[in-house]
């Protein structure tokens, strides 16, 4: 979502040029950059240290104006990705400059935030320059990259969607003209109707997914290990440890644990005691670190298969959230498929980390019963700009012949939970059809026990759309109780009702 931004006044001044708020600007003329990034009173910008830097060695630049604030997280996350796709194009003599028009509430919040950029900037003193730009661009809402042609006035010329550019094609958009994303729109499209699990998921230095050994393979494992403890009072790190527990706590555990001396409840008290003893090169706990290493499983065995690639990290509230929503449709498609079909058919998931270091990503993991890609493998960021994810949690689902069906896969799972399995177009459609049905049944309005109004029913057709469930959370569409007096929504599923008079009391 984006932030909304004040718009100035513009008007024309005698001469016939374009003036927005005493800021003279003839676009027509030869000195495009100057009019635009300079003032009567100033010929400069400000370099990251401080340092004054004339407008005139813009000059053959391609520049992008960055306009930006500090107070706005969408902001702050575009000006990293921005920052590295500068310093790479600057590393290679790129002729590419960006300019930060900030929309910040103070000189400290500028000056903090400037900090953080490799570029020029408009001094914030100069309100008046900001707002020209601002207006003459246009700018409904920010982070927005408009991107400016050298030697070129022509209007088609500038970009409004920097952005998006960015986002989708990084470092490759330079020099962002017409011919160059033409290029790369046709490169995408290439990429998209080739597209394999082998090319999405492989890479030169490796064929193989992160895994987690199955629970057979784990009780059967676990089975000798706890002999072993039993009978040689076996000690182990906390580290050893905190991996035991997660495989109790994933109840994995529980029918060896019951079927020798240590009882469950004593093991995990014995796990969570702070003074478990450490006993360096014991031959048994390196079997037992060795034991509860990640499998390394091929990528080629996954082929046939239905694949959910998951971007998410553990930084991510909303990502955490859905996470155990999502084990749960996991396993009751994989319990389904167990059950009523094939071998040839499966569903597996494959966890994209944006986690910012090696332990968020382990534990974060380590609440997954399904595959990863390992933590800073370049396939994730690759993934991520392949199928233009610009938030996270976001659910991409393959088909078995590693072509995309869906990257609405999360509100999928929100709408239809397991019965949106196999996420083809096909049953989407039938899904649909027994929703209206469903929704024919349903009463036209009811109270919910969240909320003070009167709520109605309403679907696509008739006021509703794409929402944000205000009980869960998570994302909606199609039919949703909606307030009509203030917005407030939810999923028909969420409903909660409660009576018109205890409403009214509760008022």
């Amino acid at each position: 979502m984006r932030k909304d931004v004040k718009e100035a006044t513009s008007f024309k001044n005698e001469d016939g040029f374009v003036s927005v708020n005493g800021v003279a600007s003839d676009l027509n003329s030869r000195s495009r950059i100057s009019s635009l990034l300079a003032s009567s009173h100033r010929d400069f910008l400000l370099s990251p240290t401080g340092q004054q830097v004339k407008v005139s060695e813009l000059k053959d630049k391609v520049i992008g104006l960055y306009f930006s604030a500090n107070w706005y997280p969408p902001c702050r996350n575009f000006t990293q990705l921005l920052g590295g796709v500068y310093e790479n194009l600057k590393s290679r003599g790129a002729a590419f400059e960006v300019v930060f028009v900030s929309s910040d509430e103070d000189s400290d919040a500028f000056e903090n935030y400037r900090s953080s950029m490799p570029w020029l900037a408009i001094p914030f003193s100069d309100l008046e320059a900001k707002k020209s730009l601002n207006r003459r661009f246009e700018i409904e809402g920010i982070p927005c990259l408009v991107i400016l042609q050298p030697n070129d006035n022509k209007e088609e010329a500038t970009l409004h969607d920097g952005v998006e550019l960015i986002y989708r094609y990084g470092v490759s958009a330079f020099p962002f003209t017409k011919v160059r994303l033409e290029e790369l729109e046709k490169e995408e499209r290439e990429k998209h109707e080739t597209q394999t699990l082998a090319n999405l998921l492989t890479n030169r230095n490796r064929d193989f997914l992160m895994g987690r050994p199955s629970a057979k393979q784990v009780k059967t494992s676990f089975s000798h290990a706890f002999t072993v403890i039993s009978l040689t009072g076996l000690y182990l790190s906390r580290e050893a440890w905190k991996s035991l527990e997660w495989l109790v706590r994933k109840k994995v555990l529980f029918s060896c644990v019951e079927n020798h001396s240590m009882k469950l409840p004593s093991l995990l008290e014995y796990v969570t005691n702070s003074e478990i003893k450490v006993k360096e090169n014991n031959k048994n706990e390196k079997y037992m670190k060795e034991l509860l290493e990640p499998l390394e499983v091929p990528v080629s065995s996954l082929i046939g298969k239905t694949i959910g690639l998951f971007f998410s990290a553990q930084w991510c509230l909303p990502g955490v959230t859905f996470t155990p929503k999502l084990v749960s449709i996991y396993q009751k498609i994989k319990q389904t498929l167990d059950d009523y079909t094939n071998e040839d058919e499966d569903f597996e998931i494959v966890f994209v980390s944006s986690d910012r270091d090696q332990p968020s990503f382990d534990s974060y993991f380590g609440t997954m019963p399904w595959l990863a890609v390992p933590f800073g493998d370049p396939t994730s960021k690759i993934l991520a700009r392949h199928f233009d994810v610009r938030g996270i949690p976001c659910l991409v689902i393959l088909g078995p012949d590693g072509k995309t069906l869906t990257k609405q896969g999360r509100n999928l799972i929100n709408l239809y939970q397991e019965n949106a399995y196999p996420f083809t177009d096909a049953k989407m459609v039938l899904l649909e059809k027994q929703m209206e049905e469903e929704a024919k049944s349903l009463p036209r309005s009811e109270y919910h026990a969240g909320h003070r109004h009167e709520l109605t029913l309403v679907s696509e057709g008739t006021g509703g759309g794409p929402f944000i469930c205000c009980d869960c959370n998570e994302q909606g569409s199609g039919w949703a109780y909606q307030c009509l007096e203030c917005g407030y929504e939810v999923h028909p599923r969420c409903m909660r009702v409660v009576d018109r008079l205890r409403s009214s009391l509760e008022r």
